[in-house]
């Protein structure tokens, strides 16, 4: 009998343990995602307040074939304008991936979740191509002497491909924003109106 006693009041009792640490991993788990949006969230910010400023300080004026020659004269406000340009993208990109990834929904869509994946690689490439060309090729066409092709790739022309690329880009932003907003809202609401329909 003192055995049995002593076994039963040493017998710890695990439950408790295993509840704390599924709680503690749900909290930690949390906790990084709030941490990557707080982060990606200030980053983003301080990139959309400064980029107004060095877009006033980078202006140029008169004609395209103008507006060239003042940039191959003094380039470097105008580059640093479109690589500060170029790191927004980014820090979209991690916002709207965490929100994507982690946001809670009411049932499972991988289908969209993938679909918002894709809209939003096309997004980053497009609009990376479309600002980083105006630092990284458009000075080099400028030093070779090669306005016509220049004029292409010159963000600043609206028939250019960079700004082309930039207006694709933001398009399948939006397709990509729509989607992961249906994720988040909308699904239990269509697929009831598309099971009334079908019915």
């Amino acid at each position: 009998m003192i055995e049995v006693d002593y076994i039963g009041q040493g017998t710890p009792d695990l439950s408790n343990k295993q509840n704390e640490n599924i709680n503690y991993s749900g909290n930690t788990k949390t906790e990084k995602i709030a941490l990557t949006l707080f982060r990606g969230g200030i980053f983003f910010t301080l990139a959309v307040l400064l980029w107004p400023v060095l877009m006033t300080a980078s202006e140029v004026t008169g004609s395209i074939e103008e507006q060239l020659r003042q940039i191959s004269e003094a380039p470097g406000l105008f580059m640093a304008n479109f690589f500060w340009a170029s790191l927004i993208a980014p820090s979209i990109l991690v916002l709207m991936l965490t929100f994507a990834r982690y946001a809670e929904t009411r049932r499972q869509t991988p289908l969209t979740y993938h679909l918002s994946l894709f809209f939003l690689a096309g997004y980053f490439v497009f609009v990376s191509i479309s600002y980083m060309s105006q630092y990284l090729f458009l000075p080099r066409l400028l030093t070779e002497g090669n306005i016509e092709m220049a004029v292409t790739w010159y963000f600043g022309n609206e028939l250019s491909r960079p700004y082309f690329f930039n207006q694709l880009g933001y398009f399948l932003f939006g397709i990509a924003a729509l989607i992961i907003s249906f994720r988040l809202f909308f699904a239990t609401i269509i697929t009831a109106i598309f099971k009334v329909c079908l019915a």
